[in-house]
C-alpha cells in the first residue's frame, strides 16, 4: 500500500506561474509511488483547463474576498511573501483534516510560507516525516528588497524551517550552499538535489514546421535582463535579408513601460503577453531556436530557469545569453546548444553560426532522459528511502 503524504503549496495548478507547473509535474511522477493530497488556495483561474495527474487529490481554501485582494496586490512589502496573510485560513483547514492519516508531510516553495505551516505541523506531530522543497533563495535574496520587521521575521522563519525539517530539497547544488550559509547548523546530510522536471506526454501531438526559422523566447523582462541587444540583432537581420523570425512572450509591466521603445521593433519581432501552459508547450514544440536570457550577476548561479528543462524535453536547439556560468548555461552547452554574452556583435556572430549548423544539430537525448519527471520522481523516491 502507498504511503499517504499531505503537500502543501501555494503554486499548483491552475494558479497562473511557472513554480505550479514544476510542482504538478513532480508530484504526477512521485504519484506513482505515493498517495499525495495538495493542500492550496482557491484561486481565481479555476475554470481554466489544466493538465495535472488525476490520481493527485486536493483540497482547496477559499479566502475572504478582501484577503485575496490584498494577496494579488503587486509588489505587496512582506516577508517572505504575501502569502504569510493567509496561514491563519490554512491553519484551520489543517485543524479540520485528521493529519493522523498522513505519513509524509510534504512543504513546496515558492512561496516560502507554506513552510511555515510544515513548521506548524511537525510542531504536533513531531515524529511525521517532514520534507521541504525549494526553488529559490529565501533570506539574501537579490531580488528582493528588506522591509525592516518582516525581513527578521522571514529569517527567524527560515532558521527555524531548516533546523526542523527532516529532508530539504533544492535544484542546484549552489542553492543548498546559499541555504546552508544562513544557518548555524549543517543541513548538507538532510539535503537532496533533485532537478526541475519536463513531462514527456505534455510535447507528443505538438509537431509543426516552421516556413521561416523561428526564434523564441518566453520570460519575465527585469534590470538583470536585458532584452535589447536581441532585438537590434533581429533588426540587422531584417536589413540584411536573413530570414528569421522572432517571436517573444513577456510581462504585461515590461511591455506597458517600454511601448516607445518597443515600437522600433515590432516589425522585426512579435511581442506578445504570457500565454497559458499548454499553449506555451506548444510554441516551445514548434520553435526552431530558443532562447535563455540570463543575467550578469552573481547570485544568479543560485536560479534555475524553469523554461530550461521544458526546452530540454521539446529536443529543440538552444542559445543561452548571459555572461556568468549559470546552470542554464552549462545545461545548454551540454545539451550541444549555444552560449554567448548579452551584446549585440556576441548575439549576431552566434546567430549566424546557428543558422550555418542547424541541420547538424542533435539534441543530448542521455542528458535529456535525466530531465524526465518519472526519472526524477523515481530517484527521489529512493533517496527518500520512505
Amino acid at each position: 500500500m502507498k504511503k499517504k503524504c499531505l503537500v502543501i503549496t501555494f503554486c499548483f495548478p491552475p494558479y497562473p506561474s511557472p513554480e505550479s507547473f514544476i510542482t504538478s509535474k513532480l508530484l504526477e511522477g512521485l504519484s506513482e509511488f505515493l498517495d499525495i493530497t495538495v493542500l492550496t488556495l482557491q484561486t481565481n483561474e479555476e475554470k481554466k483547463k489544466v493538465y495535472f495527474n488525476s490520481n493527485i487529490k486536493l483540497i482547496k481554501v477559499k479566502l475572504p474576498s478582501i484577503i485575496n485582494l490584498i494577496i494579488n496586490l503587486p509588489r505587496l512589502p512582506i516577508r517572505p511573501d504575501r502569502f504569510i496573510i493567509s496561514i491563519y485560513w490554512l491553519k484551520k483547514k489543517l485543524n479540520e483534516i485528521n493529519l493522523d492519516n498522513y505519513d509524509i508531510i510534504f512543504t513546496r516553495s515558492q512561496f516560502h510560507s507554506s513552510h511555515i505551516l510544515g513548521l506548524y505541523i511537525k510542531k504536533i506531530f513531531p515524529n511525521k516525516k517532514w520534507i521541504a522543497s525549494f526553488s529559490d533563495p529565501w533570506s539574501q535574496n537579490a531580488f528582493q528588497k528588506n522591509v525592516i520587521f518582516f525581513t527578521k521575521l522571514s529569517d527567524y522563519y527560515e532558521k527555524k524551517v531548516l533546523k526542523k525539517a527532516d529532508t530539504l530539497i533544492f535544484p542546484l547544488i549552489n542553492l543548498r550552499n546559499h541555504f546552508n550559509k544562513q544557518t548555524a547548523d549543517n543541513i548538507i546530510k538532510k539535503s537532496l538535489i533533485v532537478r526541475h522536471s519536463y513531462s514527456e506526454f505534455k510535447f507528443t501531438d505538438y509537431i509543426k514546421k516552421n516556413k521561416v526559422f523561428t526564434i523564441r523566447f518566453f520570460g519575465k523582462i527585469y534590470a538583470e535582463r536585458n532584452l535589447l541587444p536581441l532585438l537590434e540583432v533581429l533588426k540587422k537581420c531584417h536589413y540584411e535579408g536573413i530570414k528569421i523570425k522572432g517571436d517573444f512572450y513577456i510581462d504585461n509591466d515590461y511591455i506597458s513601460q517600454n511601448k516607445k521603445l518597443l515600437k522600433e521593433y515590432q516589425k522585426y519581432v512579435s511581442l506578445n503577453s504570457y500565454v497559458n501552459n499548454e499553449i506555451y508547450l506548444r510554441l516551445v514544440k514548434s520553435s526552431d531556436l530558443l532562447v535563455i536570457l540570463d543575467g550578469n550577476s552573481k547570485v544568479l548561479k543560485s536560479f534555475f530557469q524553469s523554461k530550461v528543462v521544458d526546452y530540454l524535453g521539446s529536443k529543440k536547439m538552444i542559445l543561452h545569453i548571459g555572461k556568468c556560468n549559470t546552470i542554464n548555461k552549462k545545461i545548454t552547452l551540454k545539451n550541444n546548444g549555444y552560449s554567448c554574452e548579452n551584446d549585440v556583435k556576441s548575439i549576431s556572430k552566434t546567430l549566424k553560426k546557428i543558422l550555418k549548423n542547424k541541420s547538424q544539430f542533435r539534441p543530448n537525448l542521455s542528458l535529456i532522459k535525466k530531465f524526465d519527471s518519472k526519472y526524477v520522481a523515481q530517484k527521489l523516491f529512493k533517496d527518500l528511502d520512505l
